[in-house]
């Protein structure tokens, strides 16, 4: 075979040099068209001179540009756990970490990403049975203590769109969710549960936590929205055909609810299904036995006209209580406990407590203790289940609450808003600081 004329070894060359663009100091249009750390200048794959001649996250190393140290073309030149961001750093992902941090104060880093640390949570899954996360990351109970007593109040005072739920002993422990109204009534169910109306006859539900989210572009806490929406409801806002309910309570024991209609000038009651059960009186308790503390009226309680209504309703007359007003009323056992004002002389009252059995009979239990000097009532007291009298008030100058047992053991102020932290339920500090507060719209709920 004859060796290649000059003019087509020539040819052969141009397509060669074509089909080799990437070269040391090959010919190049771009630099996309060089090696790595080559640069086009002027049609040709040329090194660097200095770090100027590289663009900002390269160097210049051995006439090359390279990658600087945490710097990245892409993502591929991050770790699994970091991304390329626009200025060309490796940045951690979202809920990764690694040595030098990336987590929340609440959670640790295990294997590059963050889980929360023992007791601590992301969300309700991460915690137990019975638990729920709280805005502070914290597993806190769900459900309340049936036999204590819980604050529904406030995070902001002055709004009913901000309400929170804490055991009293534990402010700092709320759970979140309500829509905009505290007027309603409200009870603990025998599980635990929160039983409430935001309004006098709106639906009754059964309460279930919401999470309060932080809003970064606000750079504020977003108090939960749709709050009902993973509540239970348990009775409809207008089962008396077609009108709202004018009472409701829970038996003791089941949990059942019972309501009540307007009929006439008195009251008739009736299970969730739409049976009547009591007719014509007002019931203030009722015992897992179907025993019913009543009045015929539907005003205020009254002594004189006090029966026990039987599972079969028949009617026992309230024996041996004074006269006075009722401040609080609750089963105990197949009995019911009520604690009375009554007239002590001379215009001074005394405040007392007294058992009723099922047959109707009253006993006086003993004087509750006096309330601490300086204290002011201000709205409706409950009754534990040790029979332990709770009162809503203000004192030296702050909201606060006063548990009153029998004497002569002291009352004593198990709450008050001069013990909040600083900064509690403060919507723009991170971590929030829970802390529900009494306000005009606050209850103290208790169980039936």
């Amino acid at each position: 075979m004859g060796r290649p004329s000059p003019l087509a070894a020539f040819l052969l060359g141009l397509v060669l040099a074509g089909a080799c663009s990437v070269s040391p100091r090959g010919l190049c249009q771009t630099s996309a068209d060089c090696l790595a750390g080559l640069s086009c200048d002027g049609g040709v794959c040329a090194g660097c001179a200095a770090d100027a001649s590289c663009r900002s996250w390269e160097a210049c190393t051995d006439q090359r540009c390279q990658l600087r140290g945490g710097r990245c073309a892409d993502d591929t030149g991050c770790e699994a756990w970091a991304r390329c961001d626009a200025t060309h750093t490796c940045v951690l992902r979202p809920g990764r970490c690694d040595a030098g941090g990336g987590c929340e104060a609440w959670q640790a880093c295990q294997a590059s990403a963050c889980a929360p640390l023992i007791g601590r949570c992301d969300g309700d899954g991460d915690c137990g049975t019975g638990q729920a996360c709280s805005v502070d990351h914290a597993c806190i109970p769900a459900t309340f203590d049936p036999a204590g007593v819980a604050l529904w109040g406030t995070l902001a005072e002055g709004t009913t769109c901000a309400g929170a739920v804490a055991p009293l002993s534990s402010p700092d422990q709320g759970l979140l969710g309500f829509g905009c109204g505290r007027a309603g009534p409200a009870l603990l169910a025998p599980a635990g549960d929160l039983v409430y109306a935001d309004a006098p006859g709106g639906p009754l539900r059964r309460f279930r936590h919401d999470p309060m989210e932080w809003d970064p572009l606000l750079a504020v806490w977003a108090y939960p929205l749709a709050t009902g929406a993973n509540d239970d409801v348990l009775l409809a806002a207008t089962p008396c055909a077609g009108q709202p309910w004018t009472a409701w309570t829970l038996q003791a024991g089941t949990g059942a609810v019972r309501y009540a209609c307007a009929a006439g000038g008195g009251w008739d009651w009736f299970d969730v299904p739409g049976n009547r059960v009591v007719a014509g009186h007002r019931v203030f308790a009722w015992t897992a036995g179907d025993l019913k503390l009543a009045t015929p009226a539907t005003g205020a309680f009254a002594a004189a006209t006090a029966v026990v209504l039987d599972a079969g309703n028949a009617s026992r007359a309230v024996a041996g209580l004074p006269a006075g007003t009722l401040l609080a009323a609750r089963t105990s056992g197949e009995g019911f406990l009520l604690a009375l004002r009554v007239d002590a002389g001379g215009g001074a009252t005394r405040d007392e407590r007294w058992s009723v059995d099922a047959g109707g009979a009253g006993t006086l239990d003993g004087l509750f203790a006096a309330a601490p000097t300086g204290f002011a009532e201000a709205g409706q007291a409950v009754l534990d289940g040790a029979g332990r009298l709770f009162v809503p008030g203000r004192l030296a100058g702050a909201d606060a609450v006063v548990r009153r047992p029998l004497a002569p053991e002291a009352s004593l102020t198990v709450y008050t808003e001069a013990s909040a932290p600083a900064r509690a339920d403060d919507f723009g500090a991170r971590p929030f600081g829970l802390w529900v507060r009494l306000d005009g719209g606050s209850r103290l709920v208790a169980g039936p």
